[in-house]
């Protein structure tokens, strides 16, 4: 069976494929400008209206805690540069080594700690991210299981930017009402409408760029990438991106040597409570094939018989498609026509109850 893997350096640069509100093309995309040149760049906003908890690093570095649902989150990005059993973490100021690392490594943005540590945080390769050890102690690095029953609990709960409680439009109440770069996008991340879900959440999300996957430094101001500890492959690992146009939050995989950002989540919150399909990422769900035309067949590993909810999703966080599939206990597969989609890119979600899976596809 071929497998094929879609990457978010892949979504970002790709040809005529929608993302978030707009097209970007590959001339589009190298014009998007890492720029602090708007109002209130480099500006963290927290909730005032909402209560925070602290926790320090081995660094003495200390963050912001915010609870949303039954999980508690870094309301701030990861800036520590040891373990949590006080040994380095490697620094990497060469940014064209890194796709060749094979060790744990940061940096910050540019290598500039002064103008990027307190906004933004360091960026970490996936080895630093899944050793166990790069959280503080009584934490861990949010798994991929983890920011999908975040979405769940905001999706539920009115956090939508337009209170609704079906599809994926809570990426506003996540980020950080100032330090993201105007939108016209209604219900967008940096779009002034709705002020009463702007950073509602208390979540704080900044965008703070990455280190590609060919050793560059891109999107700062821009775009925010967060690493989970959820494993994809032996090159990819699950991570997450947000964009000031975008009204949701997008799942990916990507390469383990890039430089992204990681939130931590505490202990109390156990990833086993919420996995079900497969034991790394979504290893327990398969689709084939992408690009689809079409059909798209689907396979996945069920812990035990009952229904199952299907959903495609396009990426401005509106289900299509809809369905409840009857699983055993073991191996199920299923057929989806799609040959009704517009050509573009989708999310297809396999869900029950708090847990899901999460694949993209390409639709030609």
């Amino acid at each position: 069976m071929k497998h094929i893997f879609i990457t978010l350096s892949a979504i970002l640069f790709a040809s005529h494929i929608v993302s978030g509100q707009s097209k970007i093309t590959i001339q589009a995309a190298y014009n998007i400008k890492s720029t602090r040149s708007f109002a209130n760049a480099d500006t963290i906003v927290f909730n005032p209206d909402l209560t925070y908890g602290t926790l320090t690093d081995v660094d003495g570095n200390i963050y912001k805690t915010i609870t949303i649902g039954k999980q508690t989150w870094m309301a701030e990005n990861l800036k520590t540069t040891r373990f949590n059993d006080k040994t380095e973490i490697p620094n990497e100021i060469n940014s064209l080594a890194w796709p060749a690392l094979t060790t744990p490594s940061y940096c910050w943005y540019n290598n500039d700690s002064s103008a990027n540590k307190a906004t933004y945080g360091a960026l970490y390769n996936w080895k630093a991210a899944s050793t166990g050890k790069l959280a503080p102690a009584g934490w861990h690095v949010s798994s991929e299981d983890e920011w999908t029953v975040l979405a769940n609990f905001l999706i539920a709960n009115g956090y939508n930017f337009d209170g609704t409680t079906v599809n994926q439009k809570y990426a506003k109440s996540l980020a950080s009402a100032a330090g993201w770069p105007p939108s016209t996008s209604p219900g967008s991340v940096g779009k002034t409408d709705y002020p009463e879900k702007r950073n509602a959440t208390g979540f704080t999300a900044m965008p703070g760029g990455m280190l590609n996957s060919s050793g560059t430094f891109s999107y700062i101001a821009n775009f925010g990438f967060w690493w989970t500890s959820t494993e994809w492959n032996d090159k990819l690992a699950w991570s997450g991106y947000m964009f000031t146009n975008y009204i949701t939050m997008i799942p990916g995989n990507d390469m383990k040597s890039c430089g992204f950002s990681v939130r931590c989540v505490k202990d109390s919150v156990s990833t086993t409570d919420v996995r079900i399909y497969g034991s790394k990422g979504s290893r327990g769900l398969t689709l084939y094939p992408t690009p689809a035309h079409e059909q798209l067949q689907i396979t996945f590993e069920a812990t035990m018989p009952g229904d199952v909810q299907i959903e495609i999703i396009d990426l401005h966080g509106v289900v299509l498609e809809h369905q409840i599939l009857s699983s055993q206990n073991g191996s199920n597969h299923a057929t989806i026509p799609v040959e009704h989609l517009i050509p573009g890119l989708y999310l297809f979600r396999l869900h029950t109850g708090n847990s899901s899976k999460t694949i993209q596809f390409i639709k030609n």
